[in-house]
């Protein structure tokens, strides 16, 4: 469901997008399919959130930043494009990446350039100044390595799913499908 939002020109979205009050989509951004932004979210000029992602409330994506497929941002997470702010020249920005399946906690802050590897986890209020390779976990300020996912993770395992929906070893916490480790 589409509620009282602002969307911008040339702004493309997927079937099924759900969104709370007050979500701005900035122009040209691109909204994969059954993807869910949460009120008072901005999407800036030229983002990309793909299939399944989940932004909640609060949040900021800056210009050109990439979100991946199934991927999640919780309340306030902020992702960055410009190391010097306030420069006018786009080709020196350097929009941050959340790959597939990453998860990002309350409050935390992705800076520019940096890349959040496939299913990792980034803890909450945590300032994340270097990229983070798949599936591990970091946390904060600024962020630095607490193991993997496997390790950190009270199961002891990351999430797995063969579903249709997902389809890989770090699946969306809010896909459709049943998990034997979470009923």
């Amino acid at each position: 469901m589409i509620r009282n939002i602002t969307v911008e020109r040339g702004v493309k979205y997927g079937d099924n997008l759900d969104t709370g009050y007050g979500v701005v989509l900035r122009a040209d951004v691109k909204i994969g399919n059954d993807v869910r932004i949460y009120s008072n979210s901005v999407i800036d000029e030229g983002a990309e959130v793909g299939d399944r992602a989940v932004i909640h409330c609060l949040c900021y994506v800056a210009q050109f930043c990439i979100i991946g497929p199934d991927a999640f941002l919780a309340p306030g997470v902020m992702l960055g494009n410009d190391k010097y702010p306030m420069r006018r020249d786009r080709s020196t920005w350097e929009p941050a990446i959340v790959e597939y399946g990453a998860r990002i906690g309350i409050n935390a802050t992705i800076l520019p350039g940096v890349k959040v590897g496939h299913g990792a986890v980034i803890g909450a209020g945590s300032v994340v100044t270097k990229s983070v390779p798949p599936g591990e976990v970091w946390a904060g300020n600024p962020a630095k390595r607490m193991g993997t996912v496997e390790q950190v993770y009270p199961s002891g395992k990351a999430d797995t799913c063969s579903g249709d929906n997902c389809g890989d070893a770090y699946a969306s916490p809010y896909c459709n499908c049943i998990h034997d480790d979470r009923g």
